[in-house]
């Protein structure tokens, strides 16, 4: 059975593989199911530890923000530097834009909110901080309105026939840019931390068979004529993405329950670093790989590869992990119940 960290482990991965094959198209799946087990997690840890505290709120907040922010912020930095080394007509690009939308880009950069509406992101992986940073701010309404049981069930269906909506008819819409189509992946992690649930070994193990044979028959079918058929479809990258996500939630669901280990939980936070940090050296290897058949490419990929999870343990053994026991420390600062004030 797998563990929470093995999976986000396990999705980190999906997402580097989609991004330096351009045929994986399985990126955007694994984004889905980090949303689904950030509304999970987030939501038991702001029931579970933050509203026992004094301030639970804006501990809630610099948690978040502690958490998220250090690690962009120095992989943004380096980001900026692959450009300017390795694709200097981005920041050409960038400065052809007028003065709102440059104040934008640079407001976005910095915060991350609204950076998934950019049409230039330096780090493209990061759309999803920017949506996770939308949902954090909904939280505390969203906690507010979900202990009900007949209103987690409407909030969800509504946020699902929003997700279609936007999904089929508006899918390059501003809205489709924000967490309301997105939101339904949230409310379901939510769903299944307030509802206890807990699938059989022989759903998940069906859930199971049918996502990978899913798998297996998409990339059989690969540079095929019924593959470029169903792929000329319009948005049929995002729908198969849904799908496979809807496919994956019992793994999900019953990852929560696996008690989680040191490797565990070092595979999980890693898998942050990891995320973000392919997208900075996988400018270099798109520079030197453009003119390249693919398997003149091989062994520069490996090299990505080796590079990718060395370097993203370097900056999360070395600065990612002494910045979280600071937060994790200050938390246990905080924990001052409401009882004990005077």
């Amino acid at each position: 059975m797998l563990k929470s960290g093995v999976i986000r482990f396990i999705l980190a991965t999906l997402v580097i593989l989609y991004h330096v094959s351009g045929s994986v198209f399985v990126g955007t799946m694994a984004v889905y199911c980090f949303f689904i087990l950030s509304g999970y997690w987030v939501t038991y840890m702001y029931e579970a530890k933050y509203l026992k505290g004094r301030y639970p709120i804006k501990t809630f907040y610099s948690s978040r923000i502690l958490r998220i922010f250090p690690v962009y912020i120095l992989l943004s930095i380096l980001s900026f530097w692959m450009i300017y080394i390795y694709s200097p007509e981005k920041f050409e690009a960038i400065s052809t834009l007028n003065t709102t939308a440059k104040i934008c880009f640079f407001l976005s950069n910095l915060f991350i909110l609204g950076y998934n509406q950019l049409t230039i992101k330096p780090i493209v992986p990061a759309w999803s901080l920017d949506i996770e940073l939308q949902f954090y701010l909904l939280l505390p309404i969203l906690i507010f309105f979900v202990q009900k049981k007949n209103v987690r069930i409407a909030l969800l269906c509504i946020s699902t026939i929003i997700t279609i909506i936007l999904s089929v008819f508006y899918p390059q819409s501003v809205l489709a840019r924000s967490v309301l189509i997105y939101l339904s992946y949230f409310l379901t992690g939510i769903y299944l931390y307030k509802e206890k649930v807990k699938f059989s070994f022989r759903v998940e193990l069906l859930f199971n068979i049918l996502l990978i044979s899913i798998l297996i028959i998409h990339f059989s079918l690969y540079n095929s004529h019924i593959y470029s058929a169903i792929k000329s479809v319009p948005n049929y990258e995002m729908y198969f993405n849904e799908l496979l996500g809807l496919l994956a939630i019992p793994v999900l669901c019953n990852s929560t329950y696996n008690k989680s280990d040191r490797l565990d939980r070092w595979l999980g936070d890693i898998s942050y670093v990891l995320y973000l940090l392919h997208w900075v050296l996988l400018i270099p290897y798109n520079f030197y790989v453009k003119d390249l058949s693919k398997v003149q490419r091989l062994p520069i990929l490996m090299i990505f590869l080796v590079a990718t999870y060395s370097f993203s343990y370097v900056i999360f053994r070395f600065y990612d992990k002494p910045i979280d026991l600071l937060r994790r420390k200050w938390l246990e600062e905080n924990k001052i119940s409401k009882s004990e004030l005077p």
